[in-house]
């Protein structure tokens, strides 16, 4: 299951998800300075949630919410791939701009709407 998400454009956050067992409203608000590598933590400290055409984005509703997810380490090793990318990416196409903090693009839940959830999945984004 792992290797087919990763076949699909913005895969890596499906493969993300299922690594760490993350919602997908924390895994688009997952910051880089939120991920410690030598400790293996990604810290939750922000959620992100579409309502019809409304985006809510701010802090975790719940202090469980508001956590340390463990990183194993093929998580650990899809994160310094996707670190790779991002930083290939951007010196591309934003050469003067500072450095993007996200960790996965915000977009990628529409590009992954219709190879990871079905039709008819709520699309909450949490």
């Amino acid at each position: 299951m792992l290797e087919t998400a990763r076949e699909v454009t913005h895969g890596d956050l499906a493969a993300f998800l299922l690594l760490t067992g993350m919602w997908r409203g924390e895994a688009v608000e997952l910051k880089w300075d939120a991920v410690d590598f030598g400790r293996g933590i990604a810290t939750v400290r922000a959620t992100r949630s579409i309502s019809g055409k409304r985006v809510y984005e701010g802090t975790p509703k719940t202090k469980q919410s508001r956590r340390g997810v463990p990183l194993t380490s093929e998580a650990l090793a899809l994160l310094r791939h996707v670190q790779a990318i991002n930083i290939e990416r951007h010196a591309a196409l934003y050469a003067h701009a500072s450095a993007f903090p996200y960790v996965f693009p915000k977009m990628c839940l529409r590009s992954l709407r219709g190879h990871c959830w079905p039709s008819g999945t709520p699309s909450s984004g949490s």
